[in-house]
């Protein structure tokens, strides 16, 4: 009675609750026959005794014996479907658990090859660019899509090689300047050359004509002589 009393104040399935109340008329008829059983060891007749046992004891405890294996087989199937539940649930934990991991390291592998590939890649442009300007090439155009610091440094760079144009450009232009300035120089000197040329050549014409005058004067003077 204290251990039926005991089971009873658990947590009982539905199955249990329908089989216990099933028992119960049959406990209750099973405790009576106990009850007759005790007078009939007072009687001490044997063979009353063996009559009441095998007719009356025994098909009233049968029952509840088969009641209390039902019982222990409910609680068998329910512990066995407590198992599976657990071991189910331990299942979907451990597989979400791992899922979670290897989600985990996908995207911190993830994150870490774009981390890496964001910041060589726009090293390896910068380094392009910077051999193309050392090497005098300022046509490359340099893109700027970013705004952290490397995107600071490729603007610094397209800063740079735009500097770099407009002074080739303005260095350019004075040559050209320069260099027509050159030409006319020369072409004035030329022309100065000439003319000096041809001023020369009119003192020649000059020189000779005065030494003719003078050779003629000289002459008109031996004729006056002679004359006198």
């Amino acid at each position: 009675d204290r251990l039926w009393r005991a089971y009873l104040s658990t947590y009982l399935v539905p199955k249990e609750v329908q089989t216990v109340a099933q028992l119960k008329p049959l406990m209750s008829t099973a405790d009576q026959r106990i009850d007759e059983l005790e007078l009939n060891l007072r009687n001490k007749d044997p063979a009353a005794l063996d009559s009441f046992t095998i007719n009356e004891l025994y098909p009233a405890i049968d029952p509840v014996s088969d009641g209390f294996s039902a019982l222990v087989n409910i609680q068998t199937e329910v512990a066995k479907e407590v198992f599976d539940e657990a071991h189910t649930r331990y299942e979907a934990s451990r597989n979400l658990f791992i899922l979670t991991i290897v989600l985990v390291l996908g995207g911190a592998g993830l994150f870490a090859w774009r981390l890496v590939r964001g910041i060589t890649l726009p090293l390896a442009q910068a380094t392009a660019h910077c051999a193309a300007i050392a090497e005098g090439d300022l046509t490359r155009e340099v893109v700027v899509d970013r705004h952290d610091e490397i995107g600071q440094l490729l603007e610094s760079l397209a800063l740079m090689s735009s500097r770099l144009r407009d002074i080739v450009a303005e260095v350019r232009d004075r040559s050209a300047s320069i260099n027509t300035g050159a030409h006319e120089i020369a072409a004035g000197n030329t022309d100065l050359s000439q003319r000096t040329e041809e001023q020369a050549a009119s003192l020649e014409q000059t020189a000779s004509s005065m030494d003719q005058m003078t050779s003629t004067v000289q002459q008109n003077a031996e004729n006056a002589t002679s004359c006198n």
